[in-house]
């Protein structure tokens, strides 16, 4: 199989063209910079895998008989109702 270029189409010879190269482009103005990434995970290394408040709190609500109250139990409800007849 041949190919022929058509120059006539461009105006110009393909071959003697220097590719163009294209500069980076700047980072945006709201880009985070490596040093913040880092100082995130690092925090997050130092964060513990479990909380003792948190637990020793939920503890508490699960043993609460009235908690949740029962007009949350029943916006919920009625949230739930409302989104599931939506759907067919």
């Amino acid at each position: 199989m041949e190919v022929d270029f058509n120059v006539s189409l461009t105006g110009t010879d393909p071959v003697s063209q220097p590719p163009v190269r294209q500069t980076p482009a700047a980072p945006a103005a709201n880009a985070m910079s490596f040093e913040y990434t880092q100082a995130l995970e690092q925090t997050l290394k130092e964060t513990p895998t479990v909380r003792p408040e948190a637990v020793n709190r939920a503890a508490a609500l699960v043993s609460d008989p009235g908690y949740p109250s029962d007009d949350v139990l029943d916006r919920v409800a009625a949230t739930l109702a409302q989104n599931l007849g939506s759907q067919s």
